[in-house]
């Protein structure tokens, strides 16, 4: 799985695209497109960025607060792939499970800015901070994941991780109410 990053908020939107299509769907073999890693010792691979842009900077005093925050995550199916005959139903709950980090990654970012104080002479490198530690957060978590469950083989763990996700998903949410 693969990151890439693009944040006070007055206004803010999150969107989820999969294949270029907005949706809180969940993945399906045929959204991955990519050409298969045949060197790779593992049967699917999952790919996902993860983009910001705001369209206002606003001033008070010291302080900085932006506008129009947009948050997009995007399942790149180009770059996600399967092995030919490896795709079974635990293995994709297993691959949704790595996009589904890449959501906890896009809330927690979005959490992590709404408590933050930005001040007009730092705010783009503190945004740069909290950008940078929750991709090597996520990133770390990502590893953890599939170390633990054994890329999915591992079903007891596999069913802990998806416990997990889940109540990180709702934690965050609740943080960005």
């Amino acid at each position: 799985m693969v990151f890439i990053l693009g944040i006070s908020v007055q206004s803010s939107a999150q969107e989820v695209l999969i294949n270029g299509k907005p949706g809180q769907r969940l993945l399906v073999w045929s959204d991955f497109a990519g050409t298969p890693d045949e060197t790779s010792q593992y049967f699917a691979n999952t790919y996902w960025n993860l983009n910001y842009k705001y369209s206002g900077v606003h001033t008070n005093a010291d302080t900085v607060s932006l506008s129009g925050l947009e948050r997009t995550l995007q399942f790149v199916a180009d770059k996600s792939w399967l092995k030919e005959g490896k795709g079974t139903d635990d293995l994709l709950k297993h691959e949704q499970g790595h996009f589904d980090i890449g959501k906890l990654c896009q809330l927690e970012i979005l959490a992590e800015v709404k408590k933050t104080v930005f001040y007009k002479d730092d705010f783009k490198s503190k945004l740069k901070t909290i950008f940078n530690s929750a991709l090597e957060k996520y990133k770390a978590l990502g590893r953890k994941y599939d170390e633990e469950t054994e890329h999915s083989i591992n079903k007891q763990k596999q069913e802990e991780w998806n416990g997990f996700i889940l109540s990180e998903n709702e934690r965050l949410k609740k943080l960005n109410q």
